[in-house]
């Protein structure tokens, strides 16, 4: 077992005190017989779902990372892996054979490192392509033992983000409605504001008095450009119009200026390998002249880790454009961003990653 605080390995009889590291002390908390995983596993998820460290996250997102990371691989997927792990031994054996027909002279510690990188390498790949990482056998279970004893500071306490945070003293051209406050919270907690100069409001904000004073200065302002966020639901997919024609919005006012950046139809294929079942309620909600997948099926916000969303849609914004894979690939380089989380989660969304 690998201990998450000082990253030393160790084994149980070499435990002075049960369950705790013999290095440093700290306590192990997953068991790989009766969890599934160890302690390593979820630290990998809660790393991803920071972006190592970069974003907070929600407590939603911590789960469908877990979630993505204890499926089984598709069939594309494993052999994907199959095909990588076996490239990297013909080439350890072309490098082999390459020593080994040539005049020079180099002893054998060449040959034995080629062949150690050449094993470790390919057994990782083909370890990956039979599902042989582990599984937690009861994930939320699993991760509150987990998180009591290793907390971690990015992650975000719904409902304890103030609105204040978000940039209230400031006046933007821009202002971005989340439809559920989680989202908000989200957006605010990673200073979204202040990145792309972007007021951030949730669906309950104008109930309270500096939510409806804010509101009311940017709703004078000509300039002002009003993009909306939301699940692929039902009550999503009309949040858009919600904005543009209640009362306690614009009431029809802001015409198109109202840009729905998404989850919507017509980007199924971005986060296709996020549905889910829709919940009764839900399924009651379904428009009649709603067809396709997304008349039983939905797909949430929180899916998308911290990292991609927050790039997702800080391009779609300053780009004024709904949410694109191209747009956020712009994004990513104009930051020079080499997230390794990041980028496995577009080639997840694509059926082509872990």
């Amino acid at each position: 077992m690998r201990c998450v605080a000082c990253e030393r390995d160790s084994k149980k009889k070499d435990q002075k005190v049960p369950n705790m590291c013999p290095n440093c002390g700290h306590k192990f908390v997953l068991d790989p017989n009766t969890d599934g995983v160890t302690d390593g596993f979820m630290k990998r998820a809660v790393v991803a779902a920071s972006s190592n460290g970069t974003f907070k996250y929600l407590p939603a997102q911590l789960d469908h990372e877990i979630s993505r990371r204890s499926q089984t691989l598709t069939f594309k997927q494993r052999l994907s892996k199959r095909k990588l792990a076996f490239a990297i031994f013909i080439a350890g054996i072309l490098c082999i054979t390459y020593l080994a027909l040539s005049d020079w002279e180099v002893g054998v510690i060449p040959y034995a490192i080629i062949v150690l990188i050449t094993y470790k390498s390919a057994r990782k790949f083909w370890g990956r392509a039979t599902g042989s990482s582990g599984r937690p056998k009861n994930a939320r279970t699993a991760l509150r033992r987990y998180e009591k004893v290793n907390p971690d500071a990015a992650k975000i306490d719904p409902g304890s983000i103030d609105l204040n945070d978000g940039g209230k003293g400031d006046t933007f051209d821009r202002l971005l409605v989340c439809a559920r406050p989680e989202y908000r919270d989200f957006y605010i907690a990673n200073d979204f504001q202040l990145h792309h100069a972007c007021h951030v409001l949730g669906p309950d904000d104008l109930e309270t008095e500096e939510g409806r004073e804010l509101f009311e200065i940017l709703k004078k302002n000509p300039e002002l450009d009003v993009f909306v966020v939301h699940d692929a639901t039902p009550r999503g997919a009309k949040f858009a119009d919600v904005v543009r024609s209640d009362q306690r919005w614009f009431d029809g006012a802001a015409g198109d200026k109202v840009l729905d950046l998404g989850m919507i139809a017509d980007q199924l294929s971005l986060f296709e390998s996020m549905l889910r079942p829709l919940t009764p309620v839900e399924l009651w909600e379904v428009e009649p002249s709603v067809t396709g997948p997304l008349a039983t099926m939905g797909a949430d916000l929180s899916a998308i880790p911290a990292g991609p969303l927050m790039m997702l849609t800080g391009a779609s914004v300053d780009e004024r454009l709904t949410f694109d894979k191209n747009s956020y690939t712009e994004q990513k380089r104009k930051k020079k961003s080499s997230d390794r989380d990041v980028d496995e989660w577009w080639l997840y969304i694509g059926g082509d990653g872990e």
